[in-house]
């Protein structure tokens, strides 16, 4: 498992209108006959056509970072590697490929260079389970009655909507999960949550600077209403980076809606948008009528990976500034 300095590192645009599979599968067989003559540059060119007509292909970026080792060409090598060991969260091609990587004599170069820098370990990175993290660290308690009492007071004084069917004094219904944040931009902030209020932060001062709209409740009294977790996932802020889904302060919560008989539990992932807190990503993890559970896992370049109740698939999703949220990847 290899872990790279993602921080320094930019993603492959997104799809274009003229992309063509067919094209990038001659692109990548001239340059396989290229790395056949050892003309590291020449294949280094159609690799990156390859990548360029079909930014899907395993095949064409692992190729495209082989040229560019050879080529002595670090930027690009990193770039790709990181590329298709991000891809190894949820695609058993690039799995296949991160894991041939470290013994492959293509890369060498690039790995030899890496560790000369003294850069520790260079281990794929594992993804992230956004419902429990292994750093405790990031998960929110529950407030203890007194200070539930003066956080929901706070909450519901903001602005916006609030759900009125939550019963605040109810155990279920009305508990508030509470994190103050060490880590990044939030640094000194307190991130809360609740169903009745949604997802906040408070500041130093004590004032609420965003909050979402409500999670809500099924109606009151509902058994099965309630917030379970709450993360704060802190992120790489370095300003050298370019990746648009490592800048994001996420705050991912789950709960779980519905009565004794019939409920379901959803994740919820929230992005700041100045003083609102927007739902960027949702999907249903467990269900009364559901079997086995399910999972959201964040990548080491900020995609989200899911996989639904009772299956093994894995379907990713990758930011999208331009629509402010999560969309799925080919």
């Amino acid at each position: 498992m290899r872990t790279f300095m993602i921080g320094l590192l930019s993603v492959v645009g997104c799809t274009s209108a003229l992309a063509s599979p067919a094209t990038s599968k001659t692109a990548n067989g001239r340059g396989m006959a290229a790395m056949a003559k050892k003309n590291w540059t020449a294949a280094e060119t159609e690799f990156k056509t390859a990548v360029a007509e079909d930014p899907a292909s395993v095949k064409a970026h692992y190729n495209l970072a082989s040229a560019a080792a050879r080529a002595h060409d670090s930027d690009t090598a990193l770039r790709e590697l990181t590329w298709v060991g991000d891809r190894a969260a949820w695609d058993k091609e690039a799995k296949v490929a991160a894991d041939k990587a470290e013994n492959d004599d293509d890369l060498k170069w690039v790995f030899d260079s890496i560790d000369g820098l003294g850069i520790d370990g260079m281990k794929w990175t594992s993804p992230t389970d956004l419902i429990q993290p292994a750093d405790t660290a990031h998960l929110a308690r529950a407030l203890p009655d007194a200070e539930r009492a003066k956080m929901g007071a706070l909450l519901a004084a903001t602005s916006g909507a609030h759900d009125a069917k939550c019963d605040p004094t109810d155990a279920k219904q009305g508990k508030i999960l509470a994190l103050a944040v060490r880590w990044g931009k939030l640094a000194k902030h307190t991130a809360v949550g609740s169903l009745k209020d949604g997802v906040a932060l408070v500041d130093p001062s004590g004032a609420v600077i965003a909050r979402s709209e409500p999670l809500g409740c099924t109606g009151p009294g509902e058994s099965q209403d309630q917030l379970a977790t709450l993360v704060y996932e802190p992120t790489d802020s370095a300003p050298e980076h370019r990746v648009p889904a490592l800048e994001l302060q996420l705050l991912v919560v789950s709960y779980t809606s519905g009565g004794r008989r019939e409920w379901q539990t959803n994740v919820a992932v929230y992005a700041r948008r100045d003083t609102a807190f927007v739902k960027v990503f949702e999907r249903l993890v467990a269900s009364s009528d559901a079997n086995g559970a399910g999972h959201v896992w964040q990548s080491a370049l900020g995609n989200l990976v899911y996989s639904a109740p009772g299956e093994t698939k894995k379907q990713p999703f990758g930011w999208d500034p331009t629509k402010f949220a999560f969309v799925p990847l080919p």
